[in-house]
């Protein structure tokens, strides 16, 4: 379930107002467009994402926008997929039954996690996660003579 965040008694949203930005229309094209909105409504939805940015995003280097970023919610922060997705395209999306049972057959098969990341196009750290959730690896990494070598 999707969650957003609405402006006063509107019905829209913020990422409705930033869509109407990022599209190229000013403030008074946006008011005339959606008469229920006024100006300080846009203000606000912009003071809000820049909060939002401000609070959340920690990162010891700058993210440069060049076009189109994409960023996700994990554990309470933002991630910037943009680099992450060039290298690892399936990182943090969902897990397909068919992908679980590709993950236990090359386990099983003795195939190491950096191996077993790349073919399944994901993060080192989500396979080991996915391992441990599948409880085919405790808590504890694998050990010396284990798939982790």
């Amino acid at each position: 379930m999707e969650k957003s965040v609405f402006i006063r008694d509107t019905g829209m949203t913020v990422v409705e107002v930033l869509d109407e930005l990022a599209q190229g229309y000013n403030c008074d094209q946006i008011v005339s467009r959606i008469p229920k909105l006024n100006v300080s409504d846009i203000l606000a939805s912009l003071k809000f994402s820049a909060d939002i940015i401000r609070q959340h995003i920690i990162s010891e280097e700058n993210i440069e926008i060049n076009g189109e970023i994409v960023l996700r919610a994990h554990n309470r922060n933002l991630i910037d997929l943009t680099e992450i997705t060039k290298i690892h395209p399936r990182a943090y999306e969902s897990w397909l039954p068919n992908e679980d049972n590709q993950l236990v057959d090359l386990f099983k098969r003795g195939h190491r996690i950096k191996e077993i990341a790349k073919q399944l196009q994901r993060q080192e750290g989500a396979i080991t996660s996915r391992l441990k959730k599948l409880e085919l690896i405790g808590n504890k990494p694998p050990g010396r003579f284990s798939n982790q070598q």
